[in-house]
């Protein structure tokens, strides 16, 4: 962002009144720069966080899609194997447990308020 401010005063340069008004002028301006600065390093932080939580997500996100990918070629793997299929649908279970109960660790559900 970038702000351009013009003013034009009507005094003596070089006059006491004159440079006071001048370092007055200065001051402010620093003083709007400073805070400008803060300003933009709060946004950048948050930006930053953001960006990490969405990332993390997506992480999770993609071993949650490796686990049931995998589980599918097993499946398609062992479509004619009763034994293995049953062995896999008893695994396929006990991840989703799992899988849930990670989701609901990191955003915990909540009783509805009655």
């Amino acid at each position: 962002m970038r702000i351009h401010i013009d003013h034009y005063f009507h005094f003596e340069e070089g006059t006491e009144d004159g440079n006071r008004k001048l370092d007055k002028i200065l001051s402010i301006l620093e003083r709007i720069k400073e805070k400008e600065n803060k300003i933009m390093a709060g946004i950048n932080e948050a930006v930053n966080e953001v960006i990490a939580a969405a990332n993390e997500n997506m992480d999770r996100d993609d071993s949650i899609m490796q686990v049931l990918l995998s589980f599918i070629e097993q499946v398609e793997a062992n479509k004619d194997n009763a034994a293995k299929l049953t062995e896999l649908t008893t695994a396929i279970k006990a991840k989703s447990v799992a899988i849930v109960d990670a989701i609901n660790n990191v955003n915990p559900v909540e009783p509805p308020i009655e």
